[in-house]
């Protein structure tokens, strides 16, 4: 996605890739679903909400900010 992306409510990521490559805000929740990728690039602050994944975290650039739980 080639804009910044900001998740206030619940992302599911199910299958494939969905790559964040412009930042974000976020305080919703992201679920990753086993054999799908998250792909952050450029500054991503997760101030709240949650990630949780059996899936893939994939930090390809930029900074990432944890500030919420990462299961």
């Amino acid at each position: 996605m080639s804009v910044a992306f900001n998740n206030n409510g619940a992302v599911n990521v199910d299958q494939g890739v969905l790559a964040l490559d412009e930042g974000g805000t976020h305080i919703g929740s992201f679920d990753i679903a086993a054999g799908a990728v998250l792909a952050l690039n450029g500054t991503h602050n997760f101030n709240a909400g949650s990630v949780t994944s059996p899936g893939t975290l994939r930090v390809q650039g930029g900074v990432v900010n944890f500030n919420a739980p990462y299961f």
